[in-house]
């Protein structure tokens, strides 16, 4: 009967730190994604002038879906447009804009960007972990593998980063 007890005692002495372990990274996620938006938001405001089309109050952030690890800082953000007029940016051009207007302790990269009628999207890779740092590399690889056999999938934008990691437990 005691190694019964044992056992249920070490299952959710195990189940507790797992989901305290998830709650914590969910929280860390959230806060960095704060901090990346507070950036992307001032950014963002700053550049409207140059490119009226944006609506610049209109920005919202999200982590996509598609992230299956909590701590992989991606995130997908949208702003309204004035018009449905195509953007001329290229998605270079709108990454040296990004990271020469933020102030952030690491490195992001704009992983991809599209205009789906009058709403601009982008996504932002955080490369603050290596989690990121690894989700990056792997659509680098998945982009020069579709690139070989020309079957496109992922944007051309990712890239093998070099930032080191800032995860508080690594």
């Amino acid at each position: 009967m005691i190694i019964w007890w044992s056992i249920l005692i070490i299952l959710a002495v195990i189940v507790l730190s797992w989901t305290g372990h998830h709650l914590w990274l969910i929280h860390w996620q959230h806060q960095q994604q704060l901090i990346v938006d507070q950036q992307i938001n001032q950014a963002i405001q700053v550049w409207a002038a140059k490119l009226p089309q944006l609506t610049a109050q209109t920005l919202r952030s999200e982590v996509p879906v598609s992230i299956w690890h909590r701590d992989v800082l991606v995130f997908e953000y949208q702003v309204q447009l004035a018009s449905s007029e195509k953007i001329t940016l290229t998605i270079g051009e709108f990454e040296r804009y990004l990271r020469a207007s933020v102030d952030l302790p690491a490195e992001i990269i704009v992983t991809e960007y599209w205009q789906l009628k009058d709403t601009f999207h982008f996504d932002v890779a955080y490369l603050r972990n290596h989690a990121t740092a690894n989700y990056v590399h792997d659509m680098a690889r998945i982009s020069h593998d579709e690139a070989q056999t020309k079957t496109p999938t992922a944007h051309p934008n990712w890239q093998t980063p070099t930032s080191k990691s800032h995860h508080p437990n690594e």
